[in-house]
């Protein structure tokens, strides 16, 4: 049951993809 955080990660990774950085804090 890892769905919420594959998602995080598609989420972080497209982020990063586009040149931003939205990610300061991780919600593990």
């Amino acid at each position: 049951v890892e769905t919420k955080q594959s998602q995080y990660n598609a989420y972080v990774t497209l982020m990063q993809a586009l040149g931003g950085s939205p990610v300061k804090e991780l919600p593990q």
